[in-house]
This record gives structure tokens, C-alpha cells and sequence, in this order.
């Protein structure tokens, strides 16, 4: 279809397409159908608010309060295609229209599968850009304090939303924690003399976001009563 020939043509982790159009009401009894953004916009914003950025806005917390119905239908296997050519489908599930999907149009899905990736991404460049802001201009001292505080702020911005599940750690089979989901570097492997002698200071903040649950797979077996289970 040329939904799915515009969604092959584009490599954007930030941007998604999402079908079909929706109706809403029209004030005089009747339906308007419109275009998904503000309804899709309006699902990404809760699920912001309630969990954060790291949090599709489809699925249970994309339920329709307004959107009466989808203007299309694509069936199982439609949405199904739809989804595999990176477009969102937007249905009626459970009797509430929702958002069924949050793939973005990027090329690159072990990175960038999910618009909740780059959300994440986003919004920890955004708090850090202003909570580093003071920083600049600041004296470099001798002992390492100045490196030390700008690593206490990144840290700060980021050890929180690992706290609340946004971010995902690594740990080993045996146990062993490598990383929390984010790791902070602003010491001297970055920072050499020469490099602070030239008035910079620099500073690296890598990040897992945490994965996202698009499908739940559920076996069903059935054992006769003289069969242990």
C-alpha cells in the first residue's frame, strides 16, 4: 500500500506513522473523523506523566476518552502487516479505541525500535543540558571537585528513572550487577591536563533504556486427569 511504501522509504527514530484516521464527535450528534496526531499526542503525554518517557503511549494507557471509533478496520493480519512495515495501528480493543503500537520509522530497531527510546533519550539531554548550564564558566579546581559535582548531576538526572524501572541493567547470570543501566564518566580518562588547560571540561553519559513488552506470548496446555502437569 503506499502507507507502508512511504513508512520503507523513511529512516527517522523520531518520527511515526499511525492509521487509520479517527472520529470523534462532531457536536451536533454526529462524527468528525480526523487525522490520529492530537489522540496520539494525547496518549504519549499520559503515559509520561504517569510513568515517564520510557513509556509507550499505547496499549491499556492510550484508551480513548474522546476518539469513539477507528474510521478503518485492518483486521489481524492487516495490522499485523502494518506493524511488520513499521506503521501503528490504531483499534478498538476491549470496546476503547487504542493506540497498538509505537514503533518509530527508524532502519536501526535493536536501538531505535521504539519511540519511547528516543523519548528517553530526549528527555535526559534536555535535563541535562539545563541542570549543566551553572557549570559553565566555572573555575576548574585542582582537586577534582568541579568533575566530581558535574558527575553527582548527571548521575542524579538518570539514577532516578533507573530506580523507577525506565532503564535497564545489566547483570550477570551469577548475580552480578556490570551496570545499573547508565554509566557516568567525567574523570581523568576524559579530563587529561592538557584538555583542562585548554579551558574544557568533558564529560560522557551512556544509557540502556529499558525494552518494551509488544507482545505477551501465553502456551496453553491441556493434561488429562490421570497426567501430572
Amino acid at each position: 500500500s503506499t502507507l507502508l511504501a512511504q513508512a520503507a522509504s523513511l529512516d527517522a527514530p523520531r518520527a511515526a506513522l499511525f492509521a487509520p484516521w479517527v472520529q470523534v464527535p462532531d457536536g451536533n450528534g454526529g462524527a468528525r473523523v480526523i487525522s490520529p496526531e492530537s489522540y496520539v499526542a494525547a496518549a504519549r503525554s499520559r503515559a509520561h506523566e504517569i510513568t515517564g518517557p520510557w513509556r509507550p503511549g499505547a496499549g491499556e494507557v492510550s484508551k480513548a476518552r474522546w476518539v469513539t471509533a477507528a474510521d478503518q478496520i485492518f483486521g489481524y493480519r492487516g495490522a499485523n502487516d502494518l506493524d511488520a512495515g513499521k506503521v501503528n495501528v490504531i483499534q478498538t480493543v476491549s470496546a476503547a479505541v487504542r493506540v497498538y503500537g509505537w514503533r518509530s520509522l527508524s532502519d536501526d530497531p535493536a536501538n531505535w525500535r521504539f519511540l519511547s527510546a528516543a523519548d528517553t533519550i530526549n528527555s535526559v539531554v534536555t535535563e541535562a543540558r539545563a541542570k549543566l548550564e551553572p557549570y559553565v564558566l566555572a573555575p576548574i579546581d585542582d582537586k577534582g571537585h568541579l568533575l566530581a559535582s558535574i558527575a553527582g548531576t548527571l548521575e542524579g538526572i538518570v539514577k532516578p528513572m533507573a530506580d523507577m524501572g525506565g532503564l535497564f541493567g545489566w547483570t550477570d547470570e551469577d548475580g552480578t550487577e556490570r551496570d545499573p543501566g547508565y554509566k557516568v564518566t567525567v574523570d581523568g580518562s576524559l579530563n587529561t591536563r592538557a584538555s583542562l588547560g585548554d579551558n574544557q571540561v568533558f564529560a560522557q553519559l551512556a544509557l540502556r533504556p529499558a525494552p518494551t513488552a509488544a507482545l505477551v506470548y501465553l502456551t496453553v496446555t491441556k493434561a488429562s486427569v490421570t497426567a501430572q502437569l
